[in-house]
């Protein structure tokens, strides 16, 4: 699915993917190994309660994405 996302950026002619992940998320390590890196922290307000993330990022680039496939 990543992939998929991957690609529409391509065809977008963008150069970076970004996602917020909750900072306790077991799956930073599984972004992190798909190359992923933190951009940065960002707690984010809902209510009277709190989204503490990292948004990481992917540089996306034309052989960057054709390497991830291969």
């Amino acid at each position: 699915m990543i992939n998929a996302v991957i690609a529409k950026v391509q065809k977008a002619a963008k150069h970076t993917l970004d996602l917020n992940v909750n900072r306790h998320n077991k799956a930073i390590s599984f972004y992190a190994k798909m190359g992923f890196n933190i951009a940065y922290e960002e707690d984010i307000a809902i209510g009277s309660y709190w989204m503490n993330e990292y948004v990481m990022r992917l540089q996306v680039g034309h052989d960057r994405f054709y390497q991830r496939l291969n």
